[in-house]
Formats: structure tokens, C-alpha cells, sequence
């Protein structure tokens, strides 16, 4: 009798707490990766977007990713670090994010900054160095700071990197 009066009051306190108290957010990211060919359609050359499956030195490839909230509530200051693939550079300027922050690194993700602050050390021909602001072919990492993404809606992200 004593274990199920207190699994009836384990179920009015649950029942009691507000229903936001179960609210979350539930974020996930999906990336494609796509390369443009072109191909003829009715006498016509166009451009087309095409799953990037194999790549060729300097091909430019388009990274989507696709930032969804699934959860019952919205997701405020989500953070997206993506490393840049191996044997890719960044494509200066091409990174977008509508209600994004975004930031680079130069150093693998330790630390992040707008491209403008972003510095590398370069030695001199007479063997000093100096610090010299990075060029975007430098950049390891870039960061997307999300101010929010609403319950049951997607965001899409994205930037180009050529193959090296």
C-alpha cells in the first residue's frame, strides 16, 4: 500500500510541473557537398548542382548544411564548428548564415576571430617573423553562432572551398 501512494504522488508531482519543464530543443545538422557540371537539356547548356562523389584539383565544391530544430522549443546561441576538409581552402567571402555570427580559425578551432583579426606568423627571408592578417586558403575551421532557430523550422547554412 506504502509503494503505491507514493507512485501516486510521484504522478501528481509530475502532473503538477509545468509543461515547459519537458520542453526542449532537439537541433541537428545534415551537410551536403555538391559540385557544379554542366549539361545539356533541350539544345540548352546549363549548370548543375550534383553530389560531389569525386573531385578534381580546383574544383570549387558547395558545402549546405542544414541546421533543423525538431524540438518543442526554440534554440538560442547554437554553436556549429566545422573543420574544413583536408585537401580543401576556404573560398574568401563565400560563407552564409541568415541570423548567423560567423567566425574563422587558422589554427584548427583552439581559437576563432572575423577574418580581419585573424593573424599567422610568416618567417621573413632574413629569418625573422612577423604576423601578417591570414589569408582565407589559410583558414582551418569556420564557426556559425546561431541566435536562434525556431521550434520546427530549418536554417541553411553554407560556404565553398576549392580542392587543392
Amino acid at each position: 500500500m506504502r509503494t503505491r501512494t507514493l507512485l501516486i504522488l510521484a504522478a501528481l508531482a509530475l502532473m503538477l510541473l509545468p509543461m515547459d519543464a519537458w520542453a526542449k530543443p532537439e537541433v541537428k545538422v545534415a551537410i551536403t557537398a555538391e559540385k557544379e557540371i554542366s549539361v545539356v537539356e533541350n539544345g540548352q547548356t546549363v549548370v548543375k548542382r550534383v553530389a560531389a562523389d569525386t573531385v578534381e584539383s580546383k574544383q570549387t565544391i558547395f558545402y549546405t548544411l542544414t541546421v533543423t530544430n525538431s524540438g518543442d522549443e526554440k534554440a538560442t546561441n547554437v554553436v556549429l564548428n566545422n573543420p574544413l576538409p583536408d585537401g580543401t581552402a576556404y573560398v574568401g567571402n563565400s560563407a552564409f548564415g541568415e541570423g548567423s555570427t560567423i567566425l574563422f580559425s587558422v589554427d584548427g578551432g583552439k581559437h576563432y576571430d572575423t577574418p580581419a583579426r585573424l593573424t599567422v606568423t610568416v618567417k621573413k627571408t632574413d629569418g625573422s617573423t612577423e604576423k601578417q592578417i591570414a589569408d582565407p586558403g589559410q583558414y582551418t575551421d569556420i564557426r556559425w553562432t546561431i541566435a536562434a532557430v525556431p521550434t520546427g523550422k530549418s536554417l541553411t547554412l553554407g560556404y565553398e572551398a576549392t580542392v587543392k
